[in-house]
Order: structure tokens, then sequence, then C-alpha cells
């Protein structure tokens, strides 16, 4: 229970990518892989569920399917915070709204921007595909939970 009273509270937390969704940083070995890895750097969102069903042993799918639509909401809301962000650095910056051919940068636009401005931008970035891929890696473990329970 514990864990998903944390694993919730995350999903609407606030702070850097490292504090807000430790429970999934923990790097285990898993099968096709030659390094530890963790729910962030592996390649498949099923191989990521199956860290997160590791991680979470006591979860059934209905829980992870919980977890999986928390996130999403979570990604959804710091996509729209990141956009939001965007136009109030350009206005700030340089007194108008982005135009396309104003992206140089990966998720901070431009690299004149001050310091704080590529930080936030960064940092919501950031946070937006950490929740996403949180997500996803529950629910490929809702999928693969609910494939078992089918056979048995």
């Amino acid at each position: 229970m514990h864990h998903q009273q944390q694993a919730s509270s995350e999903a609407a937390g606030t702070g850097s990518l490292r504090s807000r969704l430790p429970l999934y940083e923990p790097r285990q070995r898993l099968h096709g892989y030659n390094c530890s890895v963790n729910v962030f750097i592996t390649v498949q969102p099923a191989d990521a569920g199956k860290l997160v069903i590791r991680l979470f042993p006591d979860f059934d799918a209905g829980t992870h399917d919980l977890h999986a639509e928390a996130h999403r909401r979570a990604a959804e809301a710091t996509k729209r915070q990141y956009a939001d962000q965007v136009d109030a650095v350009f206005l700030r910056n340089l007194g108008r709204l982005p135009l396309i051919y104003d992206y140089k940068v990966s998720a901070i636009w431009r690299d004149d921007f001050p310091e704080a401005d590529k930080d936030l931008l960064r940092s919501l970035a950031h946070t937006a595909t950490a929740h996403a891929r949180v997500a996803d890696a529950h629910a490929a473990a809702a999928r693969s939970l609910g494939r078992r329970r089918v056979r048995h």
C-alpha cells in the first residue's frame, strides 16, 4: 500500500526527475540487455513493464492501469505547462510568441535564453517525458498481468 500511495503522489509532485520519480530509478538486470537498466532507459515499453512488475510486486493489473492513467495525466499537464512557459519565455525575452523556425535547441528552443529559463524549459520537458515513460511502463505491466490472469 505504501508504494501505491507514494507512486500516486509522485504523479502530481514537483521537482527534478530524480527527486520526483525515485521509485523508478533502481537499475535491474533484464534479459536482452548487457547492463543493468531502469524504467527510463529500456528500449521497449514492455521491458519497462517487466521492471515495474518487479518494483511493485503487490500491484495487480487494475492498480497498474490506475497508475498508468495518473502518470499519463501528469505528462499531459506538464506538456501544457511547458507550452505555456515557452510562450512566457519568448514574450519576456523577445517580446513575441515563438515561431516554428525559432526551435533550434532541443527542449530549450534557443541557446541565447537566460540559464534560468533554459533550466525551467528543460526540466518541464524531461518531467513530461518521464511521466509518459512511467505511464507506458505501467500500461505494459497491466497488459502483461492481464494476460497471465487469463491463462490460468
